[in-house]
């Protein structure tokens, strides 16, 4: 299920996607939706019988299940753990899972299993990558600038050289990719714009695929 979330912050430490296209990310999703367990269990045991709680059987007496090679008798309950992303019981779960991604201006979430979100989270991060190979690097070199960032992501390297290293992945206007990576934490939470000062440290090109980003150092939020 999508929703749109602009406006608002992305609830606590999810990570959040930059998009281009979110019906493909939806597709993607889609193809990946648990099904009703019962199918499940005929495709592990095609001719057992099914109770109202979903549990297997064995058909008939010297029946051998070929992923045990055991011997049960008929009405004998039969082995059966399903992954819990491939399947839907019916029943209440936990707190959905959710995919937190930005498009166009506006924050959405997504919702779905984890296999689900993996795979609208790999769409993403394609779709991400082939943007920034035609993106532009902002800012002059060693001069400091005012930026307005979007707060994508944040990931923590605890063994750095002087203490916790914070890598912060941000989006401008344009939405160019601009890192910040140091001891300092921005006070910001995923998804919200913060205005502040910083030094362009470095335009960097990937060899690789043209990807392009700008890193900034000593930012001051204002």
């Amino acid at each position: 299920m999508l929703q749109n979330t602009c406006r608002q912050s992305v609830d606590g430490e999810s990570l959040m996607y930059f998009a281009t296209n979110i019906e493909e990310i939806q597709n993607a999703m889609n193809a990946k939706a648990p099904r009703p367990i019962r199918e499940v269990i005929l495709e592990f045991y095609p001719d057992c019988t099914i109770d109202r709680n979903n549990r297997a059987h064995a058909p008939y007496d010297g029946y051998v299940c070929e992923f045990t090679c055991k011997t049960f008798r008929g009405g004998e309950y039969l082995p059966f753990e399903p992954n819990d992303d491939d399947v839907w019981n019916g029943k209440a779960g936990s707190k959905p899972r959710l995919l937190w991604v930005f498009n166009e201006g506006e924050v959405y979430s997504l919702e779905g299993t984890k296999t689900q979100i993996q795979a609208g989270a790999d769409i993403a991060k394609n779709q991400a990558a082939e943007f920034d190979k035609n993106s532009n690097h902002v800012g002059e070199l060693s001069k400091r600038s005012e930026f307005n960032l979007r707060l994508m992501s944040v990931f923590t390297n605890y063994d750095g050289m002087y203490g916790p290293e914070h890598v912060h992945m941000f989006r401008d206007e344009n939405n160019n990719s601009v890192i910040y990576k140091g001891t300092k934490k921005i006070e910001c939470k995923y998804g919200d714009t913060v205005t502040m000062i910083a030094t362009v440290k470095s335009h960097w090109t990937s060899k690789t695929d043209g990807h392009k980003a700008t890193y900034i150092n000593r930012p001051k939020v204002i």
